[in-house]
């Protein structure tokens, strides 16, 4: 147990990391995609279906062999990072670009109108009404994200599922090990959904009322 929680703090780290970078950017990405620059908007389209297309192994390996063969060492964390954070930035922006689109364009007119900035009508009269909307999405692509952390233990990164890899191979109990990290990852993708249960129950009601 020691070994697979610690590949466990390894995993939600990696998740949390690239959470925190990716969707900052994909909130970006999603208000150039809904602005007027037709040139900006069909070049940021393309890209997503690129990026969204790019098995997410291979942005791995790349974002891993790449640098160091162009002679600029990165450490195997970092290059999951980079690789999950590329990867998963397009996916938010179509969950960020659904919750935009959902807010008639005349809430943004009157809020200009009144003399609102940017920022606040985002984080007092846009946010609040896309939340329950992007909650579910957003934290079904974390839950697809957290799951898909295993892959970087094909860059060495000792997440669970390479950790409980090195336990098997050592102890020679591939049951009970893999039954085990199994049982973890269950556990953190509940507690996703329960964070997801919590935001509709408490965003959703204040929405309607």
């Amino acid at each position: 147990m020691p070994v697979l929680l610690k590949g466990s703090l390894v995993t939600l780290a990696l998740t949390g990391v690239v959470i925190a970078i990716a969707a900052p950017i994909a909130f970006s990405v999603a208000l150039l995609r809904r602005g007027s620059i037709g040139f900006v908007s069909g070049i940021l389209a393309v890209l997503g279906w690129i990026f969204r297309g790019i098995p997410p192994l291979i942005l791995l390996l790349a974002a891993y062999f790449i640098p160091t063969h162009l002679g600029w060492h990165i450490g195997s964390f970092q290059a999951a990072v980079m690789a999950m954070s590329i990867y998963m930035v397009f996916y938010y922006v179509e969950v960020f670009r659904a919750g935009l689109e959902a807010i008639s364009i005349e809430q943004y007119q009157t809020a200009k109108s009144l003399g609102l900035t940017r920022f606040r009508t985002m984080r007092r009269i846009i946010f609040p009404q896309m939340l329950p909307i992007i909650a579910p999405p957003f934290i079904s692509h974390s839950s697809t994200l957290l799951k898909t952390t295993a892959l970087a233990s094909a860059v060495a990164v000792p997440e669970l599922t390479g950790a409980a890899r090195n336990l098997f191979s050592v102890t020679f109990r591939p049951l009970e090990v893999l039954l085990v990290a199994a049982l973890i990852y269950g556990i953190m993708s509940a507690a996703l959904f329960y964070l997801q249960y919590e935001v509709e129950k408490r965003y959703g009601r204040s929405h309607v009322a």
